[in-house]
């Protein structure tokens, strides 16, 4: 009896695993478990943008597939994708990203021919094209009317900077990033309805402040099953701040809240954009803000614009009153929902007029 005893002993001492085999096992356990976890949320959750960015991003496009974080201008596109858009109000189409994070084209640094004409359009959706399909935006369509403007002689490059959601704030952070990359002849901002918007929580220049996330932070956001639990957290938490509650606030105080970028700001953002062309040797073209609805918001944000143009003699083409001459259906893609946006007309009209006031600009500048 006492030899089956050290036998069944001897036995169990026989299949017992080494502890490094046992760590694995749990490891591999565990990070399996993990891997399935990610892939199931991936394919059934889609994770709100963080809660500082909900009210500029259009809750259709989740800020993780589309957008990336940017420490300097909040967000950004993912670069080198497609946006496909199916969209109840807006239609079906599709909007190519390049390599740099913008709409269109990439952005040559060194240009096939040696004396060409460069443009850089900074501003928001306005300028990105939102609602328009590839090559219908304003500075796409001012491509090609420029290049086919037998007044000129040299072929003219026009990069679209634009990011919807964008204010003058962050257009005049792009412009001083992308301007010392390639040297444009002409910045032209077109900028006013997102400065102009009501403030949810906190304005830009507040964003703007807030410090960057540690890199483990960042890297652990990565992974769609954290955000879960974030988002599952932020439920729970009844001590955060309510988004939807802010909104609302916010909206209620549409004609006398805060603005994203108060007027004053929204100045100096301006004649800081003129100042640093000035410094990379580029002019300036301002444009106005249109609206489909009376706007008396909107309205202080472009007579700001108008009286720097007239102070600083830089070129003013009026898009606000321009677009007063036509049925709202004519250039808005969709009045009864977006009073902001242009159809693919409203869009051309804007390049036409733009292209104009900067072909006379050439012109006068040559013949002085």
């Amino acid at each position: 009896m006492t030899q089956a005893r050290e036998e069944s002993v001897s036995g169990a001492s026989a299949v017992r695993l080494p502890l490094w085999k046992v760590l694995a096992f749990l490891i591999l356990t565990v990070l399996g478990f993990f891997i399935c976890v990610e892939l199931a949320t991936r394919v059934f959750y889609t994770p709100s943008p963080p809660k500082e960015f909900r009210a500029f991003i259009n809750p259709e496009w989740e800020i993780r597939d589309l957008y990336q974080r940017d420490p300097v201008v909040f967000w950004k596109f993912r670069p080198s994708q497609v946006l496909r858009v199916n969209s109840d109000i807006y239609g079906r189409f599709e909007i190519p990203i390049n390599n740099q994070g913008f709409r269109g084209k990439d952005w040559p640094r060194a240009h096939p021919v040696d004396d060409y004409l460069r443009i850089l359009v900074v501003g928001d959706s306005c300028v990105f094209g939102w609602g328009a399909d590839a090559d219908e935006s304003f500075p796409e369509q001012m491509e090609k009317i420029l290049n086919s403007d037998s007044r000129l002689s040299t072929p003219v490059d026009v990069m679209n900077a634009g990011t919807p959601g964008h204010s003058s704030y962050q257009a005049l952070q792009v412009l001083k990033y992308w301007a010392k990359e390639y040297h444009p002849d002409w910045v032209i901002p077109f900028v006013g309805s997102n400065d102009a918007l009501p403030c949810v929580g906190r304005n830009d220049l507040e964003l703007a402040r807030i410090p960057p996330k540690p890199a483990w932070r960042e890297f652990i956001e990565q992974f769609r099953f954290w955000r879960l639990l974030e988002d599952v957290w932020r439920g729970f938490d009844s001590s955060g701040e309510d988004l939807q509650a802010m909104t609302q606030t916010a909206l209620e105080n549409m004609a006398s809240g805060p603005r994203r970028v108060p007027v004053d700001q929204f100045e100096k953002n301006l004649l800081e954009m003129h100042r640093f062309s000035e410094e990379i040797g580029a002019r300036n073209i301002l444009l106005t803000r249109q609206s489909a609805l009376p706007d008396p918001i909107l309205d202080r944000y472009n007579e700001t614009i108008r009286r720097i143009a007239q102070e600083k003699d830089i070129p003013l083409v009026e898009v606000a009153g321009r677009f007063l001459d036509y049925a709202t259906a004519e250039v808005y893609a969709n009045v009864e929902h977006d009073p902001v946006h242009p159809n693919s007309r409203g869009y051309g009209l804007i390049a036409g007029w733009t292209s104009e006031k900067l072909v006379q600009e050439m012109k006068k500048g040559a013949s002085e």
